[in-house]
């Protein structure tokens, strides 16, 4: 029984993949109408004021085990320097970086890193041993410590960083300028971590863009476990020594802690039917998730409550089965070769997630914006990567004798949610 493969992704990062026969998309301007007498002509005030829900239709089989991989998978975490955390004492701080938002945001500059101290709690086994790696900025020229770049033996599982010095060849990494963008604080880290033997054998770092990137910048740092199996550690962890000069705040990048990880589990139909049951029949989120306010890419000039996720407690607790996004896939045609070879050829179609690119004065809305390929990771300071939302409604049909459940999912796109 094939259907459109669906994802919705929980708190913990965990994705739920559903079979989707057909869906409905819902979208409602509310303009407030009034009919001018006489004329027989309408008149209306439009304050962009939208309602909007997906309603999904689905089946929900037994998983055939022989087909799943019983390979663990691995954890991964990310520091992303083009955003900042949640601070509820400075709500309208957006981006990170004085480069990128010098009137809104963190305000941060090299000498604001001086001191910093990275801390990155790393599986070291398969059998589950840590190690903590920690990385030292300064703001300074000079011969890095913790890494020798002729001799990899004498690598350390502490790294002190200066950061107006970078490293001619082998690999190439260019210094930190003295007022970064998030591109360069991240390549910078990258480049470090990666040439460290002792880092390297616990994890592996790259470079990605995000949606307040712009050209090819790619300002989220990614670290991925070497060793496969599941890593709740509360890390990295970034700790500044001052305050930013800029905002007059000790505001920190946005970090995910690790997440992910382990063995992907086989299901019958009803043990996915209760799976869904339990993320929706009770659940609760202490805190927020999202941000409200202005669109990403551009100065709208409006408060922007919120930045990412700023939950009380951590995701193997009570609320990490919270379903907060949606990944809905359809064909695409950007991104190929326009022509004879998107019209004749469909198997060129690349496979996108809709996106709900809300915000004040957004432009980036359509077809054109929407880059990123279905396989992306969701995150939730990214909308083009999915939909951001939560589950408000289920209902699932069993007819006797059956190994198959008829479910209907109403998700509710919203941009921020938040709980006690």
């Amino acid at each position: 029984m094939p259907g459109l493969p669906v994802r919705l992704v929980r708190r913990d990062r965990e994705l739920i993949k559903l079979d989707c026969t057909d869906y409905m998309i819902q979208i409602n301007r509310g303009l407030k109408l009034v009919s001018v007498p006489f004329t027989a002509e309408r008149f209306a005030g439009d304050v962009n004021m939208v309602s909007t829900s997906i309603r999904l239709n689905v089946v929900l089989q037994d998983d055939n085990c022989a087909e799943i991989s019983s390979d663990e998978t691995k954890a991964i975490s990310s520091m992303d320097f083009s955003a900042s955390e949640m601070d509820i004492s400075a709500p309208g701080i957006r981006r990170w970086m004085y480069s990128e938002s010098p009137d809104a945001g963190g305000g941060v500059k090299r000498a604001d890193l001086d001191g910093t101290k990275i801390t990155i709690i790393a599986k070291s086994s398969v059998l589950g041993a840590s190690k903590t790696l920690t990385i030292t900025l300064k703001d300074a020229s000079g011969t890095h410590e913790g890494i020798n770049f002729s001799d990899h033996s004498q690598d350390t599982d502490d790294m002190t960083l200066y950061m107006r010095s970078g490293n001619g060849s082998n690999p190439t990494i260019a210094a930190v300028e003295t007022v970064p963008d998030s591109d360069n604080l991240a390549a910078y880290l990258k480049g470090f971590i990666n040439a460290n033997t002792n880092f390297a054998a616990c994890i592996t770092a790259t470079v990605e863009a995000t949606s307040r990137n712009t050209g090819t910048d790619k300002g989220l740092l990614r670290l991925t476990q070497v060793f496969t199996g599941a890593w709740k550690e509360d890390s990295p962890t970034f700790e500044l020594q001052g305050t930013i000069e800029a905002s007059e705040s000790s505001i920190l990048p946005n970090i995910t802690p690790w997440y992910g990880g382990g063995v992907q589990s086989c299901f019958s139909a009803g043990d996915k039917v209760q799976n869904l049951i339990g993320c929706v029949v009770n659940n609760h989120i202490f805190g927020g998730l999202g941000a409200i306010g202005g669109a990403d890419k551009t100065k709208s000039h409006l408060p922007i409550l919120g930045s990412g996720e700023y939950v009380v407690g951590d995701d193997k607790g009570a609320a990490a089965d919270y379903i907060i996004g949606l990944q809905l896939p359809y064909n695409s045609f950007t991104g190929v070769t326009a022509g004879d070879q998107a019209r004749d050829s469909p198997q060129s179609y690349n496979a996108k997630n809709f996106i709900y690119a809300t915000g004040y004065n957004e432009k980036d809305k359509g077809a054109v914006a929407n880059t990123l390929d279905a396989s992306h990771d969701f995150q939730v300071t990214n909308k083009y990567t999915g939909i951001r939302g939560t589950v408000t409604a289920a209902e699932f049909k069993y007819l006797a004798g059956s190994s198959v459940y008829e479910g209907s999912i109403t998700f509710q796109p919203i941009d921020m949610i938040v709980g006690i």
